[in-house]
């Protein structure tokens, strides 16, 4: 079942997750505030936006706010094969749902972390990518990248800043395809010797006529 998404994107940038956490919930937050304000009545989509980098989208009553593939950790980009890393936040304010299965650029992906539960024993196989769920909390915020990942190998060469196709299944709200841009990653200032440095340099003592 797919409803229609309203999706939204902003220049990526890439900040620590913990403090992104921070940022992120807070318009999440106002934006479950407002639609409790507004309980009884049905919303097929929202249209909030949040004014952290990212992608945005909204499926029914879930926003997903921040959404990003991690900068790669090694080199300069991707290389076929290597794994991808998606962030996010997922903001539901209605009943609890299940993440059940998502693709990155086409390939599935592996969902994993304490709200993940595993596909029950006698259920067939179809794959690494579909053979775990991530709770989605009930008017709640979960998480996507730190106890809860989604992860997938590049299927080609991908850079920074670069967007690529995403889809997220939901057992209730259905697909959400979007497209994420890949972070970009923060570098450090060059150290610069502060013993080569005069600080206090002397006054011209010459005189120019």
């Amino acid at each position: 079942m797919s409803q229609t998404a309203s999706v939204k994107t902003s220049t990526p940038a890439r900040r620590p997750r913990r403090k992104a956490f921070a940022a992120v919930a807070l318009p999440i937050a106002a934006t479950m505030m407002l639609a409790g304000c507004s309980a009884g009545q049905i919303t097929q989509t929202a249209d909030q936006r949040s004014e952290v980098p990212g992608t945005t989208a909204d499926l029914g009553n879930l926003h997903v706010r921040a959404a990003e593939v991690s900068p790669p950790t090694s080199g300069h980009y991707f290389s076929k094969g290597s794994t991808m890393y998606l962030e996010m936040q997922i903001a539901n304010d209605g009943a609890e749902d299940q993440l059940t299965a998502a693709t990155i650029d086409g390939v599935d992906a592996k969902l994993e972390g304490p709200s993940a539960s595993s596909a029950p024993r006698n259920a067939e196989s179809t794959g690494a990518g579909l053979a775990s769920t991530i709770t989605i909390a009930e008017q709640g915020i979960t998480s996507i990248g730190e106890d809860n990942t989604i992860t997938a190998d590049a299927a080609g060469k991908f850079y920074p800043a670069q967007y690529i196709k995403v889809v997220l299944t939901f057992k209730d709200a259905g697909d959400l395809k979007m497209s994420m841009p890949i972070g970009v990653p923060i570098t450090e200032a060059p150290k610069v010797n502060s013993d080569k440095i005069d600080l206090h340099p002397k006054e011209n003592q010459g005189e120019v006529d």
